[in-house]
């Protein structure tokens, strides 16, 4: 408490006694890690013999361990040359390594004798750990099978091999995710009525751990659940086998209007049959073009804005959508227009993507329907 003043009780901690190299005897505190990664400039202070020397040693250990706190006793490190003597120093070296290993070993066995203290810790210390794997190849393949994700599943937390193993008669080597449960509350409810499970990955370093996850499982795909549209949702029996006229199908026309509605290049036009009616729409984003954005905003927050280019789900199954259908020929442009700019608008405000300017708009075309309602 002296050496680190204010600071909450440790989660836990670890002692750690190196004879070789170096002899060095040592505590570490694993706090609560904040997510927006404060100076963590001399949480790790260094001693010899029990005298303090400093608590300026970034360079001789790896920085996702200055994430913890503790004192380091190194009687046997000469003291008396460069830092940068020691930073090259091979025995140096092998005590920041046993220290890392000496780190896992104690969350694997917390992991495996009590999960659920493990669970409780998890919140707290993620950032550390995720921080670790993304920086250090050695750390990550200690801690892989040990880094754990809340899940749908009974809203309890999963690894990634046991997600991969409760659901590979589903769907084999797929990982689908949700970063946001707000704003992707609508596509959740969508797996959840499929009871498809999902992983909760919305912490700070998540859309570059996805990457790391990525490379390190070449075999597997991780799709955020608002990117694609699987294939289970779809209800192909209802796709339309007769052709008007024009020798198109009714989907074939609803894309027509709502392209025609819409009138947005940058906008792709889907339409669907999909099992649930209760959707009108949905926005997908690209994968790729998202992640690099997510990724860029860590350090320029102002990139993370919307996507331009992205796809419209139109449901043909919704009852308005098919009332619109039917209804459009009869109707104005304008009030054809009206409403699919609407329709779409709810897929928008359903993702949280409405800024000050476009909620007005939306209010505005609100009324306008309801007047074109009233005066019908």
């Amino acid at each position: 408490n002296h050496s680190f003043p204010m600071q909450e009780k440790p989660l836990f901690n670890l002692h750690f006694k190196i004879d070789t190299p170096f002899q060095v005897r040592g505590i570490l505190y694993f706090q609560k890690v904040r997510q927006n990664f404060d100076s963590f400039k001399g949480r790790i202070k260094l001693y010899c013999n029990n005298v303090f020397v400093s608590d300026s040693i970034e360079d001789l250990f790896p920085s996702y361990l200055f994430m913890l706190q503790g004192f380091i006793d190194c009687p046997d490190i000469p003291l008396n040359v460069s830092r940068s003597s020691l930073q090259g120093d091979p025995r140096v070296k092998k005590i920041a390594q046993h220290m890392v290993k000496k780190i896992a070993d104690k969350m694997k066995e917390i992991f495996k004798k009590d999960r659920e203290a493990y669970e409780g810790y998890w919140e707290d210390i993620n950032p550390f750990v995720k921080f670790g794997c993304l920086q250090d190849d050695k750390f990550y393949d200690r801690m892989e099978e040990y880094v754990i994700f809340k899940s749908t599943k009974e809203d309890k937390f999963s690894t990634l091999k046991e997600y991969l193993e409760r659901n590979k008669d589903k769907h084999e080597n797929k990982v689908y995710y949700v970063s946001n449960f707000e704003e992707q509350h609508s596509y959740l409810e969508l797996f959840k009525d499929q009871d498809i499970e999902v992983l909760l990955m919305d912490d700070t370093l998540d859309s570059h751990y996805v990457q790391t996850l990525e490379m390190k499982n070449p075999d597997v795909k991780f799709a955020r659940i608002d990117s694609e549209l699987d294939e289970v949702f779809i209800d192909k029996d209802k796709d339309s086998k007769i052709v008007d006229q024009e020798n198109k199908t009714r989907e074939d026309s609803i894309r027509e209007v709502f392209i025609g509605a819409l009138n947005n290049e940058k906008i792709t036009v889907r339409v669907e049959n999909l099992k649930s009616e209760d959707v009108s729409g949905m926005i997908l984003l690209p994968e790729h073009i998202r992640r690099f954005r997510e990724m860029s905003a860590v350090s320029q927050p102002e990139n993370l804005g919307f996507i331009e280019e992205h796809t419209f789900v139109v449901n043909a199954q919704n009852p308005v959508v098919s009332k619109l259908v039917e209804m459009h020929k009869g109707l104005k442009y304008e009030e054809t227009s009206l409403i699919c700019q609407h329709l779409y608008d709810l897929a928008l405000l359903s993702q949280k993507q409405f800024d000050g300017k476009k909620m007005a708009s939306f209010v505005e075309r609100s009324n306008k329907i309801l007047n074109l309602l009233g005066s019908n």
